[in-house]
């Protein structure tokens, strides 16, 4: 049974090739900065388009049509998925991510549903979107933390992700971490 109130976001999904291949350029990061971070777990792994925050189980069937309508007429295209590095650079890093590259199909995606989902009061985003799969986030690390890494041990590009699909998911909280549960997904186009 899905709860009175609902913690929600859009995303797009990470093929499992794709998945493996972050994972696995990761594990040296991971190995270096492990103890202190929170890390995703390899099925969690996604890019967040729009989350929309908690919301009323009533309000699913119009999120999901306003969805639908927002993807209808957008055009897919595949995306480049770089090395691990931390975000925001600098010494106040609070979480380890994969960039994606900002193509015009993903950039566009964003601005549609952040417009089409603001027809149900959600907050429309008020800073630039950056594009980025969330592998980490600082726990109990020392400020400047992201030092303590060779980064270019892990620069380069990935894989593609292809921008083709539209999930929307509903995330439980948990002690062992999110569960992420899709409650549709619909395709870009």
């Amino acid at each position: 049974m899905i709860p009175e109130r609902v913690r929600t976001f859009i995303a797009v999904e990470t093929p499992e090739e794709l998945m493996a291949a972050i994972v696995e350029k990761s594990e040296g990061v991971r190995e270096a900065l492990g103890r202190g971070m929170r890390w995703t777990r390899s099925e969690n792994i996604h890019l967040t388009v729009k989350f929309l925050g908690d919301i009323h189980r009533d309000d699913i069937p119009r999120a999901l049509e306003l969805l639908r309508e927002a993807v209808g007429g957008l055009s897919t295209a595949p995306a480049g998925v770089m090395g691990p590095e931390p975000f925001p650079p600098g010494p106040r890093a609070r979480l380890v991510v994969v960039p994606v590259e900002p193509v015009p199909a993903l950039l566009e995606l964003h601005k549609q549903l952040d417009g089409a989902m603001a027809g149900m009061g959600v907050k429309r985003e008020e800073r630039r979107f950056l594009p980025h799969i969330t592998l980490a986030r600082a726990k109990n690390v020392r400020p400047g933390w992201a030092a303590d890494f060779d980064w270019t041990k892990v620069a380069g590009r990935i894989g593609m992700l292809p921008v083709s699909e539209a999930t929307f998911f509903m995330s439980e909280l948990g002690p062992g971490g999110p569960t992420y549960t899709p409650l549709g997904r619909l395709k870009i186009g």
